[in-house]
């Protein structure tokens, strides 16, 4: 969606937001993920309704309001955006698409990205990004029979790095939890995501692989 500005040669505004969400576990909602309930004090549950249908919405309300009051432009031209594949990174969707030659015709000097819904009249614009780390660790070993005792198999390793992954993590949550002035943005979070092996239940399996993602100081 565009809206041209008054002097359309000045560089845009872009107001992005996405359009892909991740899984659900339903039984662990309060209300039906698929449903936009809206209890008594306005709130929406719904897939997607914080991350990040809620800031997106906030876009074409604002807007709306700006041309209920008789505005119809702004002096540079505004475009919103919606990307299909932030959650995995943005490789194929949005990456791909700021190649074309159809992004760089948009003259794009600023955009205002994924953010937080404010609950007020404010509106928080945060100005460093955290950079994601997706880890797929393989380790290897000594498979066998398991009724034996088995040395170097890789349950032996992929429990080091279960043990040091969660030490990290714990360290890492500690020090937001210390200190008030501290957000997400000062500390690394850290969560293993998938694991992954073993080819019967009495097999000592040659690996075992692990995936981790991380998000790092911006």
């Amino acid at each position: 969606m565009t809206i041209p500005g008054t002097q359309p040669e000045l560089s845009s505004l872009m107001l992005y937001s996405h359009t892909d969400v991740v899984p659900t576990f339903k039984d662990q909602w309060k209300y039906d993920p698929y449903a936009a309930h809206k209890d008594e004090n306005g709130d929406i549950y719904g897939r997607g309704a914080q991350d990040m249908k809620c800031v997106g919405s906030q876009y074409f309300e604002a807007i709306r309001r700006h041309f209920q009051r008789g505005n119809k432009q702004w002096l540079r031209t505004i475009h919103i955006v919606w990307g299909p594949d932030e959650e995995i990174a943005g490789i194929d969707g949005m990456a791909k698409f700021c190649e074309m030659d159809e992004f760089r015709e948009l003259n794009i000097g600023f955009v205002l990205d994924e953010g937080l819904a404010s609950e007020s009249s404010e509106y928080k614009v945060y100005y460093a990004e955290r950079c994601p780390w997706w880890l797929k660790v393989t380790c290897t070993g000594s498979p066998g029979h398991g009724s034996k005792f088995i040395s170097n198999t890789a349950a032996e390793k992929l429990h080091k790095l279960i043990s040091q992954t969660l030490a990290f993590r714990e360290e890492q949550r500690l020090i937001l939890e210390s200190d008030p002035s501290k957000t997400l943005g000062d500390v690394a979070t850290l969560n293993l995501t998938i694991i992954e092996g073993g080819v019967q239940v009495n097999v000592l399996p040659e690996k075992f692989t692990a995936c981790k993602l991380q998000y790092s100081r911006g």
